[in-house]
């Protein structure tokens, strides 16, 4: 069965919610790799976000191919968008190109560009780059 992008972004948001940002990206990743699914803005916002996190946290190359390559591989059409959908996306895109040329600049606060992630995350320590914090207990399952 085709993955269905509602029930996906539906899932997606939760583990967002849930501070599961890992679980987060890898169900938007599973439905499109799948599934083929087209993705919509917000979904894309969404996977973005956790990519910067995941990132920021480990700081590995696998990480950094992931956000990479998902930055890479969908275009984002600003005129289909709301003003704060562009706003949103400009210093998230932003917050993605300063973290892949600098991370070690980039605390954690410092990512936190969408409502979810910032729901989610505002009460996290403010952590450097590198220092495995979504390892720590039960942030990153």
């Amino acid at each position: 069965a085709k993955p269905n992008l509602m029930a996906i972004a539906a899932r997606a948001k939760a583990q967002m919610l849930a501070g599961k940002i890992r679980a987060c990206a890898d169900i938007i990743e599973q439905g499109i790799e799948q599934g083929g699914m087209t993705i919509n803005y917000k979904v894309f916002e969404m996977l973005v976000q956790a990519l910067t996190v995941i990132y920021h946290s480990s700081l590995n190359l696998e990480d950094r191919l992931r956000l990479q390559k998902v930055l890479e591989s969908h275009a984002v059409d600003i005129r289909d968008m709301s003003t704060r959908q562009q706003q949103d996306w400009v210093k998230l895109r932003g917050v993605a190109d300063a973290l892949l040329a600098e991370p070690k600049q980039l605390r954690h606060r410092d990512l936190l560009v969408t409502w979810h992630a910032q729901r989610a995350m505002v009460k996290w320590a403010n952590f450097q780059a590198g220092t495995a914090y979504l390892s720590m207990g039960d942030s990153s399952s």
